[in-house]
């Protein structure tokens, strides 16, 4: 009996569905304000008096939140 492309597709199938399903899952990361695709929370980042955005953003989100920006993902403590 010989292989045929058929057979081939439906086992690359099972292998990629056996790889979605078992793969480990990943921590969630602490909340924080929604960012915009691919440039994330640039526009939200403050020019001066950081420190009032991140408090504000402490109180909304709690001690623990996530700031993503263009190029990193930033995990913040208030």
């Amino acid at each position: 009996m010989a292989i045929n492309s058929l057979d081939l597709g439906l086992a690359f199938v099972g292998l990629i569905t056996l790889w979605i399903l078992l793969r480990p899952k990943k921590a969630p990361l602490p909340p924080g304000p929604k960012g915009l695709p691919i440039i994330g929370n640039v526009f939200d980042m403050p020019v001066d008096q950081e420190w009032l955005t991140f408090a504000k953003w402490g109180e909304e989100y709690g001690v623990y939140m996530t700031i993503y920006s263009s190029i990193e993902l930033t995990a913040c403590s208030n």
